[in-house]
């Protein structure tokens, strides 16, 4: 717990968003065409109309029309199409 508590006050003097030093699941959506999703645990689902990745905490699901998968890594995912909404299936576990 300490090691989180430091991690944030740490990016609060340097002025960085916290989910910076998290190792929590973050989704980004840049207007109706375009997500990131970070810290994913790898894709499950992956047709035109629904992109579903596990995470730690349970998964999230990209849903629309024309998606496709621009680019992946180990951990970040870039999705783009028409995106009509994003879920988040919470689990709670981490693991």
């Amino acid at each position: 717990m300490r090691k989180i508590r430091l991690g944030r006050r740490i990016a609060r003097a340097i002025d960085l968003p916290e989910e910076a030093l998290s190792d929590e699941p973050c989704v980004k959506i840049n207007g109706p065409d375009y997500a990131v999703i970070y810290r994913h645990c790898g894709i499950y689902e992956c047709i035109s109309e629904r992109i579903c990745m596990w995470t730690r905490l349970g998964d999230i699901c990209v849903n629309g029309s024309n998606l496709k998968i621009l680019s992946i890594t180990d951990d970040m995912a870039r999705i783009s199409g028409l995106i009509s909404s994003v879920e988040l299936n919470y689990t709670g576990t981490k693991g």
